[in-house]
């Protein structure tokens, strides 16, 4: 047993840092086995006796910056990772928890931001962000949530930043693992389902941007099956994935399109090629396409 007990490994750990930020090399601050490890930036400073109104303070951990010149060098990774599993070949490997600071009654807890490294010139990118679940026999999964709340609970926002006026806005992209021989991996977005009680199921929202200039036309929301390989057909998008038909009885489950009362008359604009527009016209009772220039119907009966 070392003389100084839990103090050993920590002093060893600080004599480390100390040397490797002399030298150049690796620091790295490792806990004795079996403890966790806590980061924690300051709590607010108290400002008076019944808790204060003070912010906490801001953690922050970044990877290392590019030397050399404007053009060279890249910025260096931010890695951070749970402990892995010691031992039998069933242990589990160490959560990574990363949470936002909390907050007194009912002012707002502290966000979570995770950001790529900015470029230091304007002919470089910026570093990117990746994080997965651990491991090599069955990855971990990712999750990503807000806190459970007495009060109300935030929602989790995903947002690429904002262009110029001479560059693109990131897109933001959402797509499982390949496969070499199973199926491709589903990609499942699901409304919120109550957590008891009597409301309804959550709806899933899907809409196109909203844009900020003047006369400008909104972003459209594309739905497309899979482009297919070789002599394979293309896949279809499908607006019942029950796998069954609805009942003659059904009162939920149907495809819902826009109506309009009386012919429709305006000309339909930024149009797909390889699609028509639709509409029900509800004063003549007509099923209405847009077509060849012109809207043509058939009245449903």
């Amino acid at each position: 047993m070392s003389m100084f007990g839990e103090l050993g490994p920590r002093l060893k750990g600080g004599l480390n840092f100390l040397l490797g930020a002399f030298v150049g090399t690796t620091v790295t601050v490792k806990v004795p086995m079996g403890n966790d490890l806590t980061i924690q930036a300051g709590d607010a400073p108290m400002l008076n006796t019944s808790g204060g109104t003070g912010t906490g303070r801001t953690l922050t951990l970044q990877g290392g910056t590019a030397g050399g010149a404007a053009n060279g060098g890249n910025g260096g990774p931010l890695v951070i990772k749970g402990g892995d599993a010691i031992g039998s070949s069933n242990g589990n490997g160490g959560n990574v928890s990363i949470t936002g600071g909390g907050a007194f009654t009912t002012n707002t807890a502290g966000n979570v931001t995770i950001s790529g490294g900015p470029p230091l010139s304007g002919s470089v990118s910026g570093g990117s962000v990746t994080i997965k679940g651990g491991g090599s026999n069955g990855f971990g999964n990712v999750t990503i949530s807000t806190a459970d709340s007495a009060l109300s609970v935030a929602g989790v926002n995903i947002n690429t930043g904002q262009g110029s006026a001479a560059t693109a806005a990131g897109a933001i992209n959402i797509r499982p693992g390949s496969s070499n021989t199973a199926p491709g991996a589903a990609v499942n977005i699901t409304g919120g389902a109550t957590n008891g009680g009597s409301g309804a199921g959550g709806p899933v929202n899907i809409a196109g941007g909203v844009p900020v200039g003047t006369n400008q036309n909104g972003g459209a929301v594309v739905l497309s099956g899979g482009a297919p390989s070789g002599t394979g057909v293309p896949g279809n998008v499908v607006l019942n994935g029950t796998g069954a038909a609805l009942a003659t009885t059904a009162t939920g489950g149907f495809t819902c399109i826009p109506t309009c009362a009386g012919a429709p008359t305006g000309t339909p604009a930024s149009i797909p090629t390889g699609t028509a527009p639709l509409v029900f016209d509800t004063t003549n009772s007509k099923l209405m396409i847009y077509t060849g220039g012109a809207w043509k119907g058939v009245v449903v009966a």
